[in-house]
């Protein structure tokens, strides 16, 4: 039988679900963004995520951050939407964009929580009321983290626009993994894409460009990845596979709603992150996949993790 356990964290309160034999276990901080602090699968911790409450405040490399209402960045900004114009914070310097959205430092209610024999689950919501100006679209975010104990773990979202107009959307997770001691010692096989070419911004020039140089096990030994990448394939899902000393870990992806991804080996060279995507870089400003969601409409998506 899972067990749930609440513990304080720093500020926070840190969630653990875990089996009766400890080989499949989540930990969840719902009130720092929903953040999902460690996976563990087979009885192996999959994820590199914040270890201390001080960490997780600081939240560098945003780690397992949920992205909304747009993942990645957006152009100094600024976006229109139907001829009213809006402006984003500046939180990204570097490149001078907004980044991110805003969901990730947010606090999250948690609404329900299932423990059986073979998973448990816990349903998290955020509902927004529209206070920002630079988004003053009310919705309900809620995110439902399960698993199993045949080495599962599945994150579903839905998203209901509360507003009577339409609302401007996209969604993005950034969890990062460490299957082995460092980023060099990963195989990464990723699906049929396209890589989106970017400038110094980190912004897209328009060029997509066929991308091979995974589509196979291959080591990441010696590569440095901060890039976007559209899947070109004909499935309804897709995998991205990351594989070291703690097994192979396949994120599966509905390629209606993750129809982008992005790859990124961190500075410190000892972890790598898959980030499922529903949009393109500066989707907002582009509109490369982005969900025009009218009043009463729901968007959903599904990630998997697994791990052999």
């Amino acid at each position: 039988m899972f067990t749930i356990q609440k513990q304080p964290f720093g500020p926070y309160e840190l969630y653990r679900l875990a089996s009766a034999d400890g080989q499949t276990a989540l930990h969840l901080a719902p009130a720092a963004g929903a953040n999902v602090l460690q996976i563990v699968l087979n009885s192996r911790p999959v994820l590199d995520g914040y270890e201390t409450p001080e960490a997780l405040a600081e939240a560098k490399g945003g780690k397992s951050a949920v992205l909304f209402p747009f993942p990645n960045r957006l152009d100094g900004g600024r976006y229109s939407f139907f001829g009213q114009e809006y402006l984003f914070p500046i939180n990204n310097a570097a490149t001078g964009n907004a980044i991110h959205g805003f969901v990730r430092k947010e606090a999250f209610a948690v609404d329900r929580v299932v423990l059986t024999n073979h998973y448990a689950a816990i349903t998290c919501s955020y509902h927004y009321s529209g206070k920002y100006a630079h988004f003053p679209f009310p919705f309900q975010l809620d995110l439902e983290f399960s698993v199993y104990t045949r080495g599962l773990f599945r994150m579903q979202v839905q998203v209901r626009n509360l507003n009577h107009f339409d609302m401007p959307m996209g969604f993005g997770w950034h969890p990062y993994f460490r299957l082995a001691d460092r980023t060099d010692d990963h195989m990464l096989t990723l699906p049929p894409c396209e890589q989106v070419a970017v400038d110094n911004r980190l912004l897209p020039t328009g060029v997509r460009t066929a991308y091979s140089a995974f589509a196979g096990p291959t080591p990441v030994a010696g590569t440095q990845l901060d890039n976007c990448f559209a899947y070109t394939g004909k499935e309804d899902q897709y995998p991205l596979l990351a594989e070291g000393r703690l097994g192979k870990l396949r994120m599966n992806l509905e390629t209606a709603a993750f129809p982008f991804f992005q790859v990124f080996t961190p500075e410190e060279r000892n972890s790598i992150a898959l980030e499922p995507m529903s949009c393109n870089i500066n989707a907002f400003q582009n509109g490369e996949g982005l969900v025009q969601l009218a009043p009463n409409s729901t968007w959903s998506g599904l990630i998997e993790l697994s791990l052999g």
